[in-house]
This record gives structure tokens, C-alpha cells and sequence, in this order.
């Protein structure tokens, strides 16, 4: 686990230029390994929390929707990229909250963590960057579970 998130981290530092395809395609390769071991799997989830995991997915969160100057779309495949990243922590949420105890400790640490402002504007930016309904849609799924725990205010409508 720590070393997927080390490498996702990677990618989620400032670059001057865009990634390279192989770079893309490596980064959605260490998501879904990352995503296929916490999945369902309540020791691996409580070991990726402990290391931060969370907010490290959240800064590759962050990076992959920034959006250039000149332009207000995102790439499809950092559009792509941030609706797996969202998709994986609303399935982390669902975890807890269909099969956990969310008022417990852990539980709560976890929630808390994965319903950051970072994570919940990043939905909410997803939804209106002129991406693909597919990647909509998985924002708002994403968004659906959050919005409980998330501090939205009037401007994110």
C-alpha cells in the first residue's frame, strides 16, 4: 500500500508539462492496484488511513482536476483519473458506512478523512468542468455519499 501511494504521489507533484501517456497510464494502474487491495478489506483500509492515504489521494485529487489558465476543461484522462480517485473514496465511504460502525473511532477517523474540503470541492468542480457524463455521473454518486459529512455552502449548488 505505502508503496502505490508513493508512486501516486509522485504524479501528484507539480509538473511543468502534462504527463506523459505512459506516466497516465501507470498512475490509473497504481489506483486500481491500490483500490483492488482496501476495497472490502477492513485491515488494509485501517493501514492505508494510518499512512495518510486519504490525503495523499486527495493532492492527486487536487492535481488531476487543476486546469490551465487558458483553458476551463480538464484532459479526459486527468478527468478520468479524478473520478476513479473519487470513485474509490466513495466506495471506502460506502464501506464503512454499509458494513462498519461509522460512529466508531477508526470509522469516524475515516469519514472525516475522506470528506476533507479538498475532497468535497473536487467533486463539486468535477461536475462542472465541461467533463464527460460518465465521469459526471461518478462525481455525483461520489458527491451523494459525501454531502452528509461535507460542508457545502450556497456557491457549491
Amino acid at each position: 500500500i505505502s508503496l502505490l501511494l508513493a508512486n501516486l504521489e509522485t504524479y501528484a507533484a507539480d509538473a511543468p508539462e502534462p504527463l506523459s501517456f505512459a506516466s497516465q497510464s501507470k498512475r490509473q494502474r497504481c489506483l486500481y492496484a491500490l483500490g483492488s487491495l482496501i476495497r472490502g478489506n477492513p485491515v488494509a483500509t485501517k493501514h492505508f488511513q494510518d499512512l495518510g492515504g486519504p490525503s495523499k489521494l486527495a493532492s492527486s485529487l487536487i492535481q488531476s482536476t487543476k486546469t490551465s489558465p487558458d483553458r476551463d476543461t480538464l484532459s479526459p484522462s486527468n478527468a478520468k483519473f479524478a473520478s476513479k480517485v473519487l470513485g474509490l473514496g466513495g466506495d471506502l465511504l460506502e464501506d464503512v458506512l454499509v458494513n462498519g460502525n461509522g460512529e466508531s473511532d477508526g470509522s469516524r477517523g475515516l469519514i472525516d478523512s475522506l470528506t476533507t474540503d479538498s475532497w468535497c470541492h473536487s467533486a463539486v468542480g468535477l461536475v462542472s468542468k465541461g467533463t464527460s457524463l460518465q465521469t459526471r455521473e461518478r462525481s455525483l454518486i461520489a458527491m451523494k455519499l459525501m454531502a452528509p459529512y461535507c460542508n457545502f455552502n450556497e456557491e457549491d449548488r
